[in-house]
């Protein structure tokens, strides 16, 4: 066999191990670096296509979720104001009572119903309140998505606060205001009382209503995200996490193959640098 075509291929084998071997070292180096199995495209295509469906798929329930949290937030608002507004209308029950009494002064009566006015511009400022830049009683449908196809949803109705229509059969609570039917004036405290009834039944009944919301609809689909999310989040880092221990051990052992052809391809050099001196020294035999 010709020496010459034999130290060829031995540096074709040799360069080509020394070659793969620093590749999976630098491999090893960015996946501990990163942190992620899968750095470029390259490094396992189907597992990319794979993580990046599920990538997708948090995506969308982390937007789901943040809509569930801003719903709930708005909830809070609402409630913390009808809360405030079954206080005003504690107020006003209170006021009437006394007035009732056959006790109190003309001058008494005229302070408990500037009171009430007072407590009826409180109501309507409340009807007034905003989230996110939005009012909070718009009279209007709240809907709240929590399903990635965005046709199932959950209804929530937003009431209109104000004492012109918040109310029922027997009056509203602007009629209390003066000059309204049922003011202290009017003597008839009897349907004043009934009239606020009505409001503070309605107010109730909004409470209710956006506690059931919250805690049957809001809560339930919350938690129903997060398990889904804990779970996406779980197959994401199966799909792309490094295996720092699979990745050292790997890094170590191409290191070592590394450096074993690289002293391969060095002695394989020296021995070249050998053949060559040793036919220069035939040569200048020759020429003798």
């Amino acid at each position: 066999m010709n020496p010459v075509s034999t130290l060829s291929s031995a540096y074709l084998t040799v360069g080509n191990s020394v070659n793969q071997n620093f590749n999976s070292m630098l491999n090893s180096i960015a996946r501990l670096s990163t942190g992620q199995r899968i750095n470029r495209a390259a490094d396992d295509p189907a597992g990319l296509l794979a993580a990046e469906a599920v990538k997708s798929q948090i995506t969308t329930r982390e937007a789901l979720l943040r809509s569930s949290r801003q719903t709930s937030a708005l909830i809070d608002v609402a409630d913390g104001a009808l809360s405030e507004a079954s206080r005003l209308t504690n107020t006003i029950r209170g006021n009437l009572i006394t007035a009732a009494s056959s006790t109190t002064s003309d001058a008494e009566r005229a302070a408990l119903q500037l009171e009430i006015d007072g407590a009826i511009d409180a109501f309507n400022r409340l009807g007034d309140v905003t989230y996110n830049g939005r009012p909070v009683f718009s009279g209007e449908k709240l809907n709240v998505n929590y399903s990635p196809d965005l046709n199932t949803s959950s209804e929530l109705y937003l009431p209109t606060l104000d004492a012109e229509t918040y109310g029922g059969e027997d009056g509203v609570l602007a009629d209390l205001r003066t000059g309204g039917q049922y003011d202290l004036e009017s003597g008839d405290l009897a349907s004043a009382l009934k009239a606020l009834d009505g409001v503070q039944s309605q107010l109730i009944y909004n409470r209710a209503e956006y506690a059931a919301f919250d805690k049957y609809s809001q809560d339930s689909i919350y938690q129903s995200l997060e398990d889904q999310q804990i779970e996406l989040q779980s197959i994401y880092s199966e799909l792309m996490d490094a295996n720092f221990v699979s990745e050292t051990a790997e890094l170590t052992r191409s290191a070592i193959l590394a450096q074993s052809s690289l002293t391969a391809y060095k002695s394989l050099v020296a021995v070249a640098k050998t053949q060559e001196s040793m036919l220069d020294a035939l040569f200048d035999l020759n020429r003798r």
